[in-house]
């Protein structure tokens, strides 16, 4: 079979005798990215609304591949859904790419058809999937959480501080029954991890305030939580993601100075217990920050007892062998 044969076949024959067409179009290379660029470039606008009405019809089929309901990050109750999508090509970077940003024109029209609005298009992910004959779409589309939308903290504080003066809600009863929407650490355990991260050196004291580093940037900048020991703390309770953001760095340092430095670890943890004993009758302290050093004497005398009793060798397996 020759390319020309082939070019004049119809898709019935093609489809019928696909592995010949497959090894007539391997010497040529090809590529699916190629004839697309070509065809969006000719002025057959018949060829161009067929490639457009093509990727609809792909469109349509994947919205969505996956519905993600059952996730940690899901509520079915709530009705935002953030969709992404996932658009595989032969090659996430090529000059023969027919979805690039900067070619504009037809090659805009089919980024439009995928992703038709500023939000969707950042949504809009590009992998590399080595296969130069296929176009590959894959949605995930995902219940999301009311704390977890940016800027939710803006409408919380409203919320508050409008609720002092009247209610939002069909009866003044319901303010005090209903669960909160932001999964709040217990008190108890955000004064532990907040204690425990102030000892390991993961929440950091200088003359700016009380700061943390957020390891889900690239850059890894550090995070002010308050100036002050109370606002700090307050702030870092009611922060659902800076807690947990906290609480995984504790957890792993917590780990190496047990199995590596145990005896610098408690005595570190004793010092810092003798420094909140001295603090409690300080009087440039607010009634705030003198229950913050209350509950970080709690959790380190916890602490101490803990370390005291530690032994690393516990629950390794040691088997002796020849």
């Amino acid at each position: 079979m020759e390319l020309s044969r082939l070019r004049a076949m119809g898709l019935r024959a093609l489809l019928e005798n696909t592995d010949q067409a497959l090894k007539v179009l391997e010497p040529h290379e090809a590529t699916l990215a190629k004839w697309l660029r070509e065809a969006l470039q000719r002025g057959d606008e018949t060829l161009k609304e067929a490639v457009k009405r093509a990727f609809r019809e792909l469109d349509q089929l994947a919205a969505p591949a996956w519905d993600y309901l059952d996730a940690w990050v899901s509520n079915p109750n709530l009705g935002y859904r953030e969709l992404v999508s996932i658009l595989g090509v032969g090659e996430r970077e090529s000059h023969l790419d027919p979805f690039s940003n900067d070619r504009g024109g037809d090659n805009e029209d089919l980024l439009n058809i995928l992703a038709g609005n500023i939000h969707e298009r950042s949504k809009l992910q590009k992998v590399a999937t080595g296969d130069h004959r296929r176009v590959l779409l894959y949605r995930i589309e995902a219940s999301v959480p009311a704390f977890a939308l940016r800027g939710i903290e803006v409408y919380r504080e409203k919320y508050e501080t409008l609720s002092k003066d009247r209610s939002f809600h069909l009866h003044r009863a319901w303010e005090e029954g209903l669960e909160d929407l932001f999964p709040l650490p217990d008190p108890k355990e955000a004064a532990r991890i907040w204690t425990w991260a102030r000892l390991l050196g993961v929440i950091r004291q200088d003359e700016g305030g009380y700061t943390y580093q957020d390891t889900r940037e690239v850059s890894g900048r550090r995070i002010l939580l308050g100036v002050t020991p109370g606002e700090a703390f307050e702030a870092f309770s009611r922060d659902f993601f800076a807690f947990k953001e906290v609480e995984g760095q504790v957890v792993k340092r917590d780990r190496a100075f047990r199995q590596e430095r145990l005896q610098e670890y408690l005595e570190k943890a004793r010092e810092a217990l003798q420094t909140r004993e001295a603090l409690q009758d300080g009087e440039s302290w607010t009634e705030k920050d003198r229950e913050v050093f209350a509950r970080e004497k709690e959790a380190l005398q916890a602490l101490v007892e803990e370390l005291s009793r530690f032994n690393p060798r516990s629950g390794q397996d040691l088997f002796p062998s020849l």
